[in-house]
């Protein structure tokens, strides 16, 4: 866990200060990447050299995939709310 992190300087807070905080651990980290990438300094650049149709080609299929998954395999409704914990969860 980064110490300066939102995060970390809320649970210090919580705990009354680093002082009380003998050990911490953090499993694993579940979301989408830029939320923690975009808090550090250095992070990489997005690349601008994949083809418009080709980025299109791709989320066609994955918004396929994924309606699969939830309405057939899953037997769920198919929401936004659905489709974004779907998205998150399986990564």
């Amino acid at each position: 866990m980064r110490i300066y992190a939102p995060a970390s300087l809320e649970a210090v807070q919580e705990v009354g200060g680093l002082d009380a905080i003998r050990y911490a651990r953090v499993q694993d980290t579940i979301g989408l990447n830029s939320a923690f990438v975009d808090q550090i300094g250095t992070y990489p650049g997005k690349s601008s050299d994949v083809a418009q149709s080709d980025v299109e080609e791709l989320l066609r299929r994955e918004t396929e995939m994924v309606k699969e998954a939830l309405t057939t395999e899953f037997d769920v409704e198919l929401t936004p709310k659905s489709q974004f914990v779907l998205r998150l969860l399986g990564g």
